[in-house]
């Protein structure tokens, strides 16, 4: 489960989501070992996209497609359309520094000299 205490609540379009309550949601799945809801900064920086990086049971990876499709149909029937993720993201485990917070870099791949570059 995500343990990120700084960045439960995410911003999106000026409004508050609760990155928690999207967790919960999402760790109802039959198919979900773990997820976690960051906030992925937009273009100008002046909100934040909740983003959830969820990491899917071994027996489960074959049909990722499948399953987003109903995790998004769950969150869509117990969020508001504003609370909604905008992206998904399928990883093999979540990042994690040592003190157990999600390792953003890693998410985006920032850790990758050649995407650095891309970015400066």
């Amino acid at each position: 489960m995500g343990n990120n205490n700084d960045k439960m609540i995410v911003r999106r379009d000026g409004y508050r989501v609760d990155g928690k309550l999207i967790e919960d949601i999402i760790q109802m799945h039959y198919a979900v070992e773990d997820c976690s809801v960051i906030g992925i900064p937009t273009y100008d920086n002046k909100a934040f996209i909740p983003t959830a990086i969820i990491v899917l049971k071994e027996e489960y990876r074959p049909s990722e497609m499948h399953i987003l499709i109903e995790i998004n149909n769950l969150c869509d029937s117990f969020l508001e359309p504003k609370d909604m993720p905008k992206n998904y993201l399928i990883r093999n485990e979540i990042p994690r520094d040592e003190l157990g917070n999600i390792d953003i870099n890693k998410v985006l791949g920032l850790d990758d000299p050649y995407v650095k570059k891309l970015t400066m």
